[in-house]
């Protein structure tokens, strides 16, 4: 049975058959293997498989050579064909690019850039040949797909490989020439090189940008080499256009910086770390510097820059532990588990950095088999493709007949047993083998494992036979195997390997592989991992075929798929072809007015649609004015009526009571209230339910109509979509012209476009133009102010600089005229001048004292003197306002006696008119109510629906206690207004009849008592007003003098505020003019005002220096240091960025958090702890420990550096060993001091560590019996030679241990282990030295300095 041997080849490749691919693993010599060799042979054959694999995974680009002889596989020539298909739709989709490039070739043809001597620079062959080396830069691949792009035209005819020669000739004859303009111009005219020389500018430029925009693309193919050569010394495509255009344009400095107004940016720069060689030739050692497993991380997990972020070189354990841990870390946030992983012997371990780099062999290739299970077999093959088909191989056998063999067939590629799928590791392992067995069941071969099966070779040719056909592997090639039948069943088995082939089995499967090898080659994308040699020494690795599997698998299936597509096409032409010339013409009619019948439903209900919406655009319009116009003209009727109901309202609050307002809260308002809540609550639920129902029932519908739609839109598409077809190849011309008109309406379309873009532009260049005129109006304005400001400020300092000058020259009179008695005296008088000069010192001294305690004194007694002015102006004002009151009484009372008749005259009316007036409100009410309640009848409905909007809001905020207060609160006072309203009426009807028989009864009673009344009113009302006129006046006089006295108080204050914030005020501005007057006054005079001026203009520059220089500033200037740091691995480099972090974090307490933050902590810690003794690591360690000191001043770091493992320990032996270098020692003791002085915890902790306490007081000791030393020796010296110079370095050493004492006692006294007295040690007191010393003129001269 050949399944696959009538199917047409994807190509007609050569049949020989070439030599075994060489092999590197390491085998083991022929002959009999010892028992470590076999049961280790395992590892050989598996390091051999994965070392494959890795080259093919992490070098998938060869080198030139291997590229040149293997450019006919398949895998380079997708390679090749998607980075064209990248480029091509760079230049023409890039939108960007478009633009850009079209303003540069403005500017060339305009003449604005261009080269220089044109003619001689293209005749120049040394110009031609420096030009041909800068473009070698490039890869050859992408130099090649990029000038088929740029220039139109293809390097080889047929696609073939390309050699160098190739392409420095298309480069020399194609891409520098152009044999189009040989025929427009005359080749030895001056016309031609300028035309070719800036078509060769525009060529350069446009192959620059088109590479650098490729190679950044994200969806770059995985196979794509480096744009630049390894051996190349360009390396960025901004150096590509200096090296080609800077020395040979004319008049222009800077190209790049042209170009970037233009838009022209060029940002890809290669990274030297890209450029590696990651081929793996030893397991055992290629991987161990975690460079290679960081890269195999970044390609599986798809994490970008990843390896950007090793560190390298790698050539120390530290380094490469942290590498190797960076990769891992990758790996489990992938979701690969590093915990209980099972090795190949039953083991369970963890995989860890350390064990890579020892080079532990076992746990290297447990972790290559973790990553392949876990990342590159699902990165090959897709489960729900492999198994559709395996569905579709299935289908087509049992289709193929109804005979034995293919039942048979069927019966053995039905699945997996138990047993095979409990052998596979992964799902993908178990979709591989039960696509293998698929796949050989059509030659009746089985297959049951990745074991046995695949020993010979035999099902790898098979699989390659079945998708390939006979163009790759032929049947009689393949040297099948011996099938024989099982002993009492019918099925057939398969013949086992055996650990010692025979000769015969042997020589059949090195056949095998020869041709699996060979395909291989071809096919490309395969790495070469199977060999005879490794299934015939004592059985095979599983792991190595079924990742080799894995790969032929992905490969056939693409080609499958490919070839699949093809045979698609190719059936539908024929049945195309076939179709008869008459029924092709009338099918072609149908299809027309089938689609002229659809394009004019379309059109009628598109036109139908538009009205409509017109129509309903209109009346929404409409709406919206009458809706606005009643707004307008409800307003002044609304404002009207809420005035009234104002009115309204507070004529019913003044009616209430308060026993019914309580009645009606406790017995009405509040069940009604809750009653309503729960119910609205109930509505609304039941409302958003249903109205949830129905929107869902809506995009329901919406969605399903949506489908048909579509579906029905694609079915007449593919309508239209065969008319056309069918229209174009019998009507040329009509398509022609069809063309035609399409091609000017876009061309109409957009020069509409540009034109509105011009017009946009023009707007935006108004803009800007208006914007600028306005920015330099007002710089001018400011340009004007500021001159101004300047000429006054000038004409200031200059008379400032006169009188400055004018007591400068009688100063120097005055000094000339000592100068000169001071000399005539001589020698023998200094002394006495010195007296002089002293006693005129002290005397201005005690002068400026004495005028600064007479100004001291001046400003207390004018406060004194002010305070006792406010008192007697207190005093004063207090007097005068009794006297005012006593007089204001007076008038009251004198008013109050004259004015009791008028008020009781206007007493009797003011009651008439209110009588009147509370009538007339009466009525108002009545009428108010009225209008309220039929407004009220009439938006019931508007009512409701703003009552159930409130509800809605209600039930909300029913969380919120305000807001359901607020609310409540509303909802009571509509219903008392309610329940008012009605009590209101009730009581209304009957005050009137109430007053309508008192009416009665006073008239009956008035014509009794009228005679009477008037004055029996008068006499009441005059003895009510002769009780209230006394209350009123002692209330009145108590509540003048309260508010009197409160005025008085406020006023003192406010005066007392206002005068010492004047006082404030004055003092600070006169201080501000002592300033100004003093430092004016010292730079005038002082002996170095010139060095001081300059010391000004250089700090001035410095900080506009650092204001046009961000980079510089403290932070910036400490996140360099810190990145130095952390990534030179030069000592000078590192004590330099240590120097550097030490002065930044000594200026700026901020800087130190920046360190911390960066993760330079670890680092400063770490070299600390060290224990070298060379000069640059006591140079570092000085740094360092200035650095922890400033980063100590902050609480929280200061705990964290005191916490720290190690340290303290460390500290403590520094103080034993760098006693003798002053500046180590100091920087030691000067962080202990950071540490523990001022923090008792810190020193409560230090004194309970015995360990370190005890270093601390043994180096106090050594100190102090080194000091008392010193001192002997000094005062030896003294004693026994007046002026030994040995006693200056005596002096000096003796003032160091003096200081290093002191500074360590302060640490042990913070800690309470200070030292003993009898320890002796330095005295305090003094300037710090000795009091005893300085006999000696020398020794005094050394103590000077010192102090």
């Amino acid at each position: 049975m050949e399944p696959a041997a009538g199917r047409a080849p994807l190509a007609a490749l050569n049949q020989a058959v070439p030599p075994p691919l060489p092999r590197t693993a390491t085998k083991p010599p022929p002959g009999p293997l010892s028992f470590t060799q076999f049961h280790t042979g395992w590892m050989d054959k598996q390091e051999a498989a994965f070392k494959a694999w890795l080259n093919a995974v992490l070098q998938p680009t060869a080198t030139s050579e291997e590229s040149e002889r293997l450019h006919g596989g398949l895998a380079s020539r997708r390679l090749v064909a998607r980075l064209r298909g990248l480029l091509w739709q760079l230049y023409s989709q890039d939108q960007e690019l478009v633009s850009v490039m079209l303003k540069v070739e403005q500017r060339i043809d305009g003449g604005q850039l261009k080269l220089r001597d044109e003619e001689l620079c293209m005749k120049s062959v040394k110009e031609a040949a420096n030009a041909r080396a800068v473009l070698a830069s490039y890869h050859p691949l992408w130099l090649r797909l990029g000038m088929e792009v740029v220039t139109g035209q293809p390097v080889t005819a047929d696609d073939a490989a390309v050699s160098a020669a190739d392409l420095t000739a298309f480069v020399r004859e194609r891409f520098m020439k152009d044999p189009q303009l040989g025929k427009q111009h005359f080749i030895t005219s001056k016309a031609y090189w300028a035309v070719l020389a800036r078509l060769v500018v525009k060529r350069f430029l446009l192959l620059a940008a088109l590479l650098d925009r490729a190679v950044a693309l994200p969806n770059l193919p995985g196979g794509a080499p480096l744009l630049f050569r390894a051996e190349s010394k360009v390396k960025a495509s901004a150096q590509v256009v200096t090296e080609l255009l800077k020395s040979r344009l004319a008049g222009e400095g800077d190209v790049l910086r042209t170009l970037a107004r233009l838009g022209y940016k060029l940002a890809y720069v290669q990274d030297p770390r890209r450029e590696l060689s990651f081929e793996v030739a030893n397991l055992a050692t290629d991987l161990r510097d975690g460079l290679r497993l960081c890269k195999l991380a970044e390609l599986l997990t798809g994490q970008q820059r990843l390896f950007d972020s090793t560190r390298f070189p790698s050539d120390r354990r530290p380094v490469r532990v942290a590498n190797l841990q960076l990769a891992l870390d990758q790996f489990a946030r992938a979701g690969l588990p590093l915990r209980g992983v099972r090795t190949q012997q039953g083991k369970v371990v963890t995989l860890a950095a350390a064990d890579l780099v020892d080079g532990d062999r076992e746990m290297t290739l447990c972790l290559l088999w973790r990553l392949i299970l876990h990342f590159q077999l699902p990165q090959l093959i897709s489960l729900s493709a492999v198994r559709a088909e395996v569905e579709l191989i299935r289908a087509k056998s049992a289709a193929c007949g109804s005979g034995a063999a293919c039942s048979d067939g069927l019966a053995a590629s039905s699945g997996l047993d138990a047993a095979s799928e409990a052998a596979c590791e992964s799902a993908h392992a178990a979709a591989l083998l039960e696509w293998s067995q698929a796949v050989c069941a059509q030659y009746k071969l089985p297959v049951r494992s990745f074991g046995a099966c695949f020993s010979d070779g035999s099902v790898c040719c098979l699989l390659v036979h079945y998708y390939l056909g006979n163009a790759y592997v032929t049947l009689r090639d393949v040297q099948m195997p011996q099938v024989q039948p099982a002993a009492g069943s019918g099925e057939v088995q398969q013949g086992r390997w055996l650990l010692m082939p025979t000769p015969g089995q042997l020589e059949r499967a090195r056949g095998n592989f020869a041709l699996v090898q060979r395909v291989v080659e071809l096919l490309g994308g395969i790495p070469a991992m199977v060999s005879a040699e490794d299934f015939a020494e004592h059985g095979h690795d599983e792991k190595g075929c079924i990742l080799f599997t894995a790969f032929l698998c992905h490969r056939l299936l693409e080609i499958s798929k490919e070839e699949r597509a093809a045979m698609v096409i190719q059936r539908h032409w024929r049945n195309r072809r076939q179709n008869k010339p008459g029924t092709a013409r009338e099918h072609l009619y149908k299809w027309i007015a089938a689609a002229s019948v659809v394009q004019r439903a379309v059109r009628a209900w598109r036109l139908r649609r538009g009205l409509e919406q017109f129509a309903a655009r209109r009346q929404r319009a409409v709406a919206a004015v009458m809706r606005l116009q009643a707004m307008w003209r409800a307003r002044p009727v609304y404002r009207h009526y809420q005035q009234l109901r104002q009115a309204a309202i507070f004529i019913q609050a003044a009616y209430r009571g308060k026993m019914a307002q309580r009645r009606v809260f406790h017995q009405v308002v509040v069940p009604c209230m809750l009653e309503a809540g729960l119910r609205c609550k109930r509505e609304l639920e039941a409302s958003r339910f249903e109205g949830r129902m129905v929107r869902a029932a809506t995009k329901m519908q919406a969605l399903r109509r949506g489908s048909k739609l579509r579906r029905r839109f694609m079915q007449q598409r593919s309508a239209a979509i065969a008319i056309q077809a069918a229209v174009r190849s019998h009507r040329q011309r009509t398509c022609f012209l069809r063309q035609r008109s399409a091609a000017v309406r876009i061309q109409a379309s957009w020069r509409r476009h540009l034109a509105q873009r011009q017009l946009r532009q023009a707007q935006a260049a108004a803009t800007a133009l208006q914007a600028a005129w306005r920015r330099w109006q007002a710089q001018q304005q400011y340009q004007r102010l500021r001159a101004a400001a300047v000429a006054v400020q000038a004409a200031w300092r200059a008379w400032q600089a006169r009188l400055l000058l004018q007591q400068h020259k009688a100063a120097q009179r005055i000094q000339a005229a000592w100068r000169g008695y001071a000399a005539r005296k001589g020698l023998e008088q200094q002394q006495v001048a010195a007296v002089h000069i002293q006693a005129a010192w002290r005397c201005f001294a005690a002068r400026s004292a004495f005028l600064e305690q007479r100004r001291a004194a001046v400003v207390v007694q004018a406060a004194v003197r002010q305070a006792a002015a406010r008192r007697r102006f207190v005093m004063s004002k207090q007097a005068a306002v009794r006297i005012q009151a006593a007089w204001r009484g007076f008038a009251v009372r004198h008013l109050l006696q004259r004015s009791q008749a008028a008020t009781t005259i206007q007493s009797h009316l003011r009651g008439f008119l209110a009588r009147q007036h509370l009538q007339q409100q009466h009525a108002a009410a009545t009428t108010i109510q009225h209008a309220v309640r039929a407004f009220q009848e009439r938006k019931q409905a508007a009512a409701l629906a703003a009552l159930k909007q409130q509800m809605t809001e209600m039930a909300r905020l029913m969380q919120q206690y305000a807001a359901r207060t607020a609310a409540a609160l509303r909802i009571q006072a509509a219903y008392r207004g309610h329940q008012g309203r009605t009590v209101y009426r009730r009581l209304l009807a009957e005050q009137q009849e109430q007053l309508r028989r008192q009416q009665e009864r006073e008239a009956a009673a008035l014509a009794v008592i009228a005679p009477w009344a008037r004055a029996f009113s008068d006499r009441v009302w005059f003895l009510r007003a002769q009780r209230a006129a006394p209350v009123l006046q002692a209330w009145w006089r108590r509540e003048f003098a309260r508010r009197q006295a409160a005025a008085v108080t406020i006023q003192a204050a406010v005066r007392c505020f206002l005068a010492q914030r004047q006082m404030q005020r004055s003092r600070r501005a006169a201080l501000v003019l002592q300033t100004a007057w003093r430092g004016s006054h010292v730079r005038a005079t002082h002996l170095h005002r010139k060095q001081l001026t300059d010391i000004r203009l250089r700090l001035a520059a410095a900080a506009a220096n650092a204001a046009n220089a961000p980079h510089r500033s403290l932070g910036n200037r400490t996140r360099a240091h810190l990145d130095a740091l952390l990534g030179s691995k030069h000592p000078a480099a590192v004590i330099a960025a240590l120097n550097g972090l030490a002065l930044t974090t000594e200026a700026v307490l901020a800087c130190g958090d920046i360190v911390v933050a960066g993760g330079g902590l670890p680092v400063l810690l770490g070299i600390v702890k060290s224990s070298s003794r060379s000069k640059e690591a006591a140079d570092a360690l000085r740094a360092a420990l200035l650095c922890l000191s400033n980063i100590c001043r902050s609480r929280q770091h200061g705990d964290t550096v005191f916490e720290a493992e190690g340290l303290l320990p460390s500290l403590g032996d520094h103080l034993q060993q760098q006693r003798d270098k002053e500046e180590v020692f100091m920087a030691v003791v000067g962080l202990w001091q950071r540490l523990v002085c001022g923090h008792p915890g810190r020193a409560l902790s230090l004194a309970r560590q015995p360990e370190v306490l005890a270093k601390l007081e043994g180096v106090s000791r050594l100190l102090t019996l080194k000091h008392t030393a010193d001192q002997k020796y000094l005062v030896k010296l003294e004693q026994q030679k007046g002026s030994d110079r040995s006693a200056r370095t005596a002096t000096k050493a003796l003032l160091t241990t003096t200081r290093q004492l002191r500074a360590l006692h302060a640490v042990l006294a913070a800690v309470g282990a200070g030292p003993e007295p009898a320890q002796g040690g330095p005295r305090e007191g003094g300037a710090g030295q000795p009091a005893d010393l300085g006999k000696n003129t020398l020794v005094r001269e050394v103590l000077r300095a010192q102090k």
